[in-house]
């Protein structure tokens, strides 16, 4: 499959989500939000009073208890701890709890946390992404962070909170060619910006990539350089699949370890030859798939490293996908 047809792919799978459910979610929430920044009159009926004379008061009611129950949920928020099992030993829940702390404290976890609670209690939706990042550290740092509700996009099918019975999810993002630039390199950055917008643009989405420099924050006079415009629709898909894989296994527990497709003959046979009770067997497995496209160009095509979704959800309501 060549880039020009993994983007077409990626979009018609966005477009598919977005057309069958977040659309409608769209609107639901943006009546919530405004609501709970007090904008709750029609703006017909507001006008109408206007031209009367008329005050149009509004008593926000909603941001009163949404504070309050933010209140609550710092109050009664609960604390990890991990306690041995199996064959574990104190020792290393010690471990595990002075590593969850680290983790805690180095992402703000208990602010991070009642943001999340917040603009779920308000849009009925909103979410965690936790992965690894290598910026800092080159033995890797973890990283939770909470994307806008309204740039995750759900598979119609999706029924459950859990996100490991989810066929995938997407996110979308309008970037510029500078933030592809920091992202993805130069050379991806450059094929972004010579090439035109691609022609199976939904209509929607080519007059926002068409009209997002005429947008009031970019229209003053020091903004001469397009490359910060953020005209670009980045999407960003993570979809499961079953691939046959390489895998560690404890010929005593039983227990797997997916053995990374980058890993040579060389350093497999290192592990083995340095762990007793280790072998090594094929099988299908459930797979991860990375790929982010832009504009028609493909950003990351692979195998993710984690097992799961990087995004994690938090609703306050769920039932039927609804």
């Amino acid at each position: 499959m060549t880039d020009f047809d993994t983007g077409r792919d990626q979009y018609d799978n966005y477009r598919f989500c977005y057309d069958n459910g977040h659309e409608e979610w769209l609107q639901t929430a943006k009546i919530c939000f405004d609501f709970w920044r007090g904008k709750q009159w029609d703006q017909l009926i507001k006008a109408q009073l206007e031209r009367e004379g008329r005050p149009a008061l509004t008593l926000n009611v909603i941001e009163s208890l949404i504070r309050a129950l933010a209140g609550m949920q710092c109050a009664l928020r609960n604390d990890v701890r991990f306690l041995p099992s199996f064959d574990a030993n104190v020792g290393s829940a010690r471990v595990q709890d002075a590593v969850w702390l680290h983790i805690q404290q180095q992402n703000m976890l208990d602010f991070l946390e009642t943001d999340v609670y917040k603009k779920g209690l308000i849009m009925n939706r909103a979410y965690y992404d936790v992965r690894v990042d290598y910026n800092d550290s080159i033995n890797g740092t973890v990283v939770i962070s909470s994307p806008r509700s309204q740039d995750i996009l759900l598979d119609p099918s999706a029924d459950t909170y859990e996100p490991k019975t989810w066929p995938q999810v997407l996110k979308r993002r309008w970037v510029s060619y500078r933030d592809i630039e920091q992202m993805y390199g130069k050379e991806k950055a450059d094929a972004v910006g010579m090439n035109p917008l691609p022609s199976w643009y939904d209509y929607e989405d080519q007059f926002m990539a068409q009209q997002m420099g005429n947008m009031p924050y970019y229209r003053f006079e020091g903004l001469t350089q397009t490359d910060m415009v953020r005209g670009h629709l980045l999407v960003d898909r993570q979809y499961a699949t079953t691939k046959m894989k390489e895998l560690f296994i404890d010929v005593e527990t039983g227990d797997t370890s997916e053995i990374p497709e980058t890993w040579n003959r060389e350093r497999i046979s290192h592990v083995l030859a340095n762990t007793p009770g280790l072998d090594v067997i094929k099988r299908k497995v459930r797979t991860i798939r990375w790929v982010v496209t832009c504009d028609g160009e493909v950003m990351h095509d692979a195998d993710s490293p984690y097992k799961n979704f990087t995004v994690i959800p938090y609703f306050p309501s769920f039932l039927d996908g609804v």
